[in-house]
């Protein structure tokens, strides 16, 4: 199999799963500005837009390339943001939740593109 059929396969494989998995589907969505899927919903919390189903916010997501994805969001929502070329980039976020989210605080792991990775700190800003 030549590198071609094989990126073709994978790119073919990464599109079925995201087909098949509602938190894929969900975050495909979110990440494009979509209409929410089935049983999940577009909020914000402070300056961050949120996915969130049954109104705990699993995704927060700022404009730039980076995301931070909540630990009850689960193994689904990783391999989603990896289909997505998204990473760990080791950083946390912690913040106190609005009462229409159950109050208290939320602690989230950051995940970034290659681009965002590549400018730094991400408060660079890269030009095309």
């Amino acid at each position: 199999m030549s590198n071609l059929e094989a990126a073709g396969s994978s790119a073919m494989s990464v599109k079925l799963a995201t087909d098949s998995d509602p938190a894929a589907q969900a975050l495909v969505a979110f990440l494009a500005g979509a209409e929410p899927a089935p049983g999940y919903t577009h909020d914000h919390v402070a300056a961050y837009r949120a996915l969130c189903r049954h109104s705990e916010p699993l995704l927060l997501a700022a404009d730039d390339g980076a995301v931070y994805l909540s630990p009850a969001a689960g193994d689904a929502f990783e391999a989603a943001l990896r289909a997505q070329r998204y990473r760990p980039a080791g950083g946390t976020l912690a913040l106190r939740l609005p009462q229409s989210m159950g109050g208290g605080a939320g602690t989230y792991v950051l995940w970034a593109t290659p681009r965002y990775l590549a400018a730094g700190t991400g408060s660079e800003h890269i030009w095309k």
